[in-house]
């Protein structure tokens, strides 16, 4: 551990990714956390979350990343990360208290000289209000996305950087490990950077409103929200990777938590939050799609088996942070329910819920199917072995994951966001 000199305090889904991707950029690294028992669970390849090529980073640079418990193992280095992951309840309110005690830990245990950069996510004004010396103190954005965190680390598209000032030179160091990821490096105060990742996620959140929206008012037009969808991307000013894939609602815990401490900070300001509090609204309204198309099939829900594919909020993640599933699940308790999702196997539920390890298994003799995740998988599902499964030909769709033309062929009664069926 003597050659260690990049620290990243906390263990959790941000601080563990950004390790690992440090470490592929020949860092060597101190991995902190004040639970033992946790770290030990990593060192064997048990990690407390999936996320794709994690476990293979962690292996292939184990000569370079040295987990610790001990606080007196931060003194020997010189850029320390605070990069615990921000809980929120679930009213989506962030709960800091973990956060500022590893701030306290830190100031008491790190070297003088050593440099601190807050990664955690945190509201504007946290970092001046919570350091020392601030000229060695900094704050950086992460956009690490569930089932995608590894590939954004370590290919960033950018790195915002909030400092004392702005105009004044990172500390050598620091700028020299930053350079090896090839981007932009971008200088502002704290506040700005601060606010530019509650920007950012606001302004996806804004995007997935206005996709649900016009998805909706496509469903009772008879318009065809996929059509538009390909047009609009094909406009510059809106461009490919745009956030207008209509869904469930927003989930994973992320941007909720950016919507309401912008809704928090707004209030305090006295600024009207009516774009905040549309995309909360409307969050809330679309995780309840699903179950109402459930009630327009017009089963008896006390005598229904239905198929429920798919539990995490997205696809690559094993996390259930509000997904519209587990909602969904709760909604339908007088029902047989049959799950399946290919990472999450455990959640518990209430009685009459089966878990299968087959997601062909779980739709055999159900009155409806439902595909909640659109995992890569269930798009290679064979159909016609689906329609004769199905005891029912009832099939709500709401991610398009099978071909909609081919379905109604079939006569099969169809649901999917943003289409009239």
């Amino acid at each position: 551990m003597k050659n260690s000199k990049v620290c990243f305090v906390g263990m959790t889904h941000l601080g563990l990714n950004m390790a690992a991707a440090y470490s592929e950029k020949n860092a060597h690294i101190l991995c902190f956390d004040n639970n033992q028992e946790k770290l030990d669970q990593i060192k064997k390849g048990a990690l407390p979350f999936s996320e794709p090529k994690l476990n293979y980073l962690l292996k292939k640079n184990y000569k370079k990343i040295f987990f610790t418990s001990n606080p007196s193992d931060l003194k020997k280095c010189n850029i320390i990360f605070i990069a615990e992951d921000v809980k929120t309840n679930k009213q989506g309110i962030s709960d800091l208290t973990q956060v500022k005690k590893l701030i306290t830990l830190v100031k008491k245990h790190a070297n003088s000289k050593a440099i601190l950069v807050m990664l955690s996510q945190i509201p504007p004004k946290f970092t001046r209000k919570h350091f020392f010396n601030k000229e060695r103190v900094f704050y950086q954005v992460e956009t690490l996305i569930f089932g995608q965190a590894i590939s954004r680390a370590l290919k960033p598209e950018r790195f915002i950087i909030g400092c004392l000032r702005s105009e004044k030179e990172l500390p050598i160091e620091y700028k020299k490990l930053l350079l090896r990821f090839r981007c932009p490096i971008l200088r502002m105060n704290y506040e700005s950077a601060e606010i530019c990742k509650t920007a950012i996620n606001m302004y996806l959140a804004s995007s997935i409103t206005f996709a649900n929206t016009l998805a909706e008012i496509s469903e009772k037009t008879g318009g065809d929200w996929e059509e538009v969808k390909k047009a609009m991307k094909l406009d510059k000013r809106i461009g490919k990777y745009s956030y207008i894939t209509p869904g469930l609602g927003i989930s994973g815990g992320n941007i909720e938590r950016d919507l309401i401490t912008l809704m928090k900070v707004s209030k305090k300001l006295k600024i009207r939050p009516g774009l905040i509090d549309a995309c909360l609204k409307d969050s809330v309204h679309r995780k309840t799609w699903a179950l109402d198309q459930v009630k327009k099939i017009g089963l008896n829900l006390k005598k229904s088996k239905i198929a429920i594919l798919g539990l995490a909020y997205k696809p690559g993640t094993n996390s259930i942070k509000n997904s519209p599933s587990v909602e969904l699940i709760k909604n339908l308790r007088n029902s047989v329910l049959n799950l399946h999702d290919p990472l999450v196997q455990n959640h518990p539920t209430q009685k009459d819920t089966i878990f299968f390890s087959n997601p062909l298994s779980a739709i055999k003799g159900c009155d409806v199917l439902i595909v909640m995740t659109p995992w890569q998988q269930y798009k290679k599902l064979p159909l016609e072995k689906i329609c004769k499964l199905l005891k029912k030909p009832n099939i709500i769709d709401p991610y398009r994951i099978f071909d909609h033309r081919k379905i109604l062929r079939k006569k099969i009664n169809y649901y999917a966001i943003g289409i009239k069926c």
